[in-house]
């Protein structure tokens, strides 16, 4: 009889082992969280809170946060994604600001570059500007640039004061390189200073017209550019 509890014993030990791996396995299971992909996008700086009557410099456009999701979420995800500057309470200065990105439905942000930003607060001011031209290259053989026309002639500065001060002019660039007939083109005004630099204000409108002639040059002009061979370089329109 005691022969037959100890082998009774050892059969309830084996059925023991055997539910409770299964209950294991069914609860590893179910435990396990389900497969995610990743990737890593640009998202466009939103900026709030800009007190009144100062302005900001040292923004990047974009902020690349890096994101996990469910498969076939990715869609919905991105399109909830948003990247938030908060400028609220600041004075003028520099400051360190954190980029806040909000955790999206369905995802969830795993990295955000930068994480903090430098940025500075100063009074703006604004002042008009008049559109200068620089035109690149030459024009074909026997023809030469007149005098460019710009539309509108000058552009509106807006930026800090400090900024502002650095601009020495708002100038386009055309190429009329290899033209035979005028030159008409939309191109960006940029405000340079003195040693022709980008100076990072706003421009209104930040694009304008121009129009340069392209005449037949005459025959003292065409035998001069022929034997000495020089040309009008970079620069600014010719006095008519």
């Amino acid at each position: 009889m005691s022969k037959f509890w100890r082998q009774e014993d050892l059969w309830l030990k084996i059925v023991s082992l055997l539910v409770a791996l299964v209950i294991w396995v069914y609860a590893a299971s179910r435990t396990t969280p389900p497969p995610e992909v990743g990737w890593r996008m640009s998202v466009p700086l939103e900026v709030r809170g800009v007190p009144a009557g100062l302005s900001v410099t040292g923004l990047p456009p974009t902020i690349e946060v890096s994101l996990v999701a469910a498969p076939g979420q990715e869609s919905q995800v991105k399109e909830r994604v948003r990247a938030i500057l908060s400028l609220s309470g600041l004075g003028p200065g520099r400051h360190r600001v954190a980029v806040r990105v909000p955790q999206p439905s369905g995802g969830r942000v795993v990295g955000v570059s930068p994480r903090w930003i430098e940025v500075e607060l100063g009074r703006t001011g604004t002042r008009q500007e008049r559109v200068a031209v620089e035109l690149a290259g030459e024009p074909a053989s026997g023809f030469r640039a007149g005098p460019p026309r710009v539309t509108p002639p000058e552009v509106r500065l807006r930026g800090l004061e400090s900024l502002l001060a650095r601009v020495a002019g708002a100038r386009a660039k055309v190429e009329v390189g290899g033209a035979a007939s005028e030159v008409r083109m939309t191109v960006v005004a940029t405000p340079v200073d003195v040693e022709g630099k980008p100076v990072d204000v706003e421009v209104e409108p930040a694009e304008v017209e121009v129009l340069v002639p392209i005449d037949a040059a005459g025959p003292s002009e065409g035998a001069s550019r022929s034997e000495g061979g020089e040309g009008r370089g970079k620069g600014g329109p010719e006095s008519p």
